[in-house]
């Protein structure tokens, strides 16, 4: 589901190229495929410590109507992010997901309750306001906070698990399965890059480290 939802996404950017528009950051599209674990090339966002001078971070104005339905089909994007991600998932009035199965990333946990289920920013809202999104119109935080063009942007996760997570980045936070380590910082690196969001020199060592154990080009 994640790869069809991906390359829907990337037949559209190449469409988008065809026309002569810009596709990076400003639309919101992709800039690669899906981060596949111990492969490929570490993207290299800029190593900045953080602007003393940011303003202080409220979430109201990255989700000011909660989660938002882009494309008007009647579901929003936790709902879109449910019905990707899941499997035998079950509807109701309203685009409501009821029931299904799905598999938590970070822990490797089975779920079938939706309700158990909360849907993760990888790159938590408040680090990338304070990486740079302070300063981006109201328009360009909502996009980001509803990011559906890359598959590894936003994930439905257990509840516990993204709790614990908090807006922790990889300086302070992993996957608590290690076979989701390398995916994890190779997705976190790729979304500050495409984003140009800078990360801060202990998430960059962070992501080195166990990049350095992943398998891909450094």
């Amino acid at each position: 589901m994640r790869m069809a939802r991906w390359w829907a996404s990337a037949v559209a950017g190449l469409a988008l190229v065809a026309c002569g528009l810009d596709v990076g950051a400003d639309v919101g599209r992709p800039v690669g495929a899906p981060a596949v674990e111990g492969v490929g090339e570490l993207a290299r966002p800029r190593v900045a410590e953080r602007d003393p001078g940011r303003s202080r971070y409220e979430r109201d104005t990255w989700e000011p109507h909660g989660w938002a339905d882009a494309d008007g089909d009647g579901c929003n994007t936790r709902e879109e992010v449910l019905l990707a991600e899941g499997r035998e998932v079950q509807t109701g009035a309203g685009c409501k997901v009821l029931a299904g199965e799905w598999a938590d990333r970070y822990t490797g946990r089975q779920v079938n309750s939706p309700a158990q289920l909360q849907i993760d920013h990888l790159v938590a809202l408040s680090d990338a306001h304070a990486s740079g999104g302070w300063a981006w119109p109201a328009e360009r935080k909502v996009r980001f906070a509803n990011d559906l063009s890359d598959a590894d942007a936003l994930n439905a996760v257990w509840g516990g698990e993204n709790e614990r997570k908090a807006d922790y980045g990889p300086d302070r936070w992993l996957p608590p399965a290690p076979e989701a380590r390398c995916w994890y910082v190779s997705a976190y690196a790729r979304i500050k890059a495409r984003w140009e969001l800078t990360v801060t020199p202990a998430q960059w060592a962070a992501i080195e480290t166990v990049w350095s154990g992943c398998g891909g080009t450094p």
